[in-house]
């Protein structure tokens, strides 16, 4: 049995949006910024309040966030470095099999 909406909201999204609890305020799209670092940075804490809401680290302290996104940035500075040596490497290959063909 499902119940009517209220004040003629067909889908229930109005009042979905006002409750539940917030960690974190999300950024307004009421108030647009005029210059293009302000722009920049509300992308950027839009994204960010994204990541957090996607992968539950708003549950997370501060602290365990923070170690949490250095272990992430940690990794993905690893598999980065070792795709430019790999990379690199199998230019050198290439070049080289390709001298010995000629």
């Amino acid at each position: 049995m499902a119940l009517a909406p209220e004040n003629g909201d067909t889908d229930g999204r109005q009042k979905a949006q006002t409750r539940g609890f917030r960690p974190y305020p999300m950024p307004s799209a009421a108030a647009r910024p005029r210059g293009v670092f302000s722009r920049a940075r509300q992308w950027f804490e839009m994204r960010l309040f994204q990541l957090y809401l996607a992968t539950a680290l708003y549950m997370l302290d501060p602290w365990e966030r923070f170690l949490f996104n250095a272990l992430a940035i940690a990794i993905l500075l690893a598999v980065g470095h070792t795709a430019v040596v790999q990379v690199a490497s199998l230019v050198r290959y290439l070049g080289q099999a390709s001298e010995q063909a000629s």
